[in-house]
Formats: structure tokens, sequence, C-alpha cells
């Protein structure tokens, strides 16, 4: 009787490829992780203005394939004008959120 983990030759799908998968999938969400927590220590710092410091990052990463964390870094601004009690600023950078993917947008709903 077959292994209903182990498909054909057409699936070429084993167990051992789920494991593989999420290993890359959690390398992948680690390395995002540390590239937001590194673009909020320096996004302040590295241009004449912080805001200036997050929308170079942010369109960095946008131009380079990272348009996922280039969201996250949109709401880690939104958070910076929030501290700095400018609610205006941080409402229009959240709203632009209204039309991205369901989980940003929560994010996004939680901090307005």
């Amino acid at each position: 009787e077959p292994d209903p983990a182990v498909k054909g030759p057409r699936g070429a799908h084993l167990e051992g490829d789920d494991a593989l998968r999420e290993d890359i999938k959690r390398r992948q969400r680690e390395a995002a992780r540390f590239i937001v927590n590194a673009a909020n220590l320096i996004a302040p710092v590295m241009e004449k203005t912080p805001v200036a410091g997050y929308d170079w990052i942010i369109d960095s990463l946008n131009h380079h394939g990272f348009p996922r964390i280039g969201s996250e870094l949109e709401i880690a601004k939104s958070s910076y004008f929030l501290r700095r009690k400018e609610f205006d600023n941080a409402i229009t950078v959240l709203k632009k959120f209204e039309r991205k993917e369901p989980s940003l947008m929560a994010c996004a709903a939680t901090n307005l």
C-alpha cells in the first residue's frame, strides 16, 4: 500500500521536502526580522531626517524585490510618527495599507 506522504514521480513530493520547505521559510522569516530590526536602528540616523532615512530604506527594499519588508518598515515609520505624536502623518502612512494584503491591513489597523 503506498505511503500517502510520498507521491509518484509526477508529484515528486516527499516528506523530507516538507521539512526542507519549512526550514527555508523559517530562515526567510528570520532574515526578514533581522533586516527590519537593522533598518529600524539605522533609518533614524542615516539621512538628515529620520523620515528620509525610512523612505530611502523602503524605496531600496521595494526596488530590490522585497516589498513585504518595505511594507513592514512603512508600519515602523508610522510608529515613529505615533511616538512623536504626529498623528496626521501616521494616519497618512497607515491609510496606504487599505489596498494591500489583509495581514498588513490588520497590522496597520491595529496601529491606528
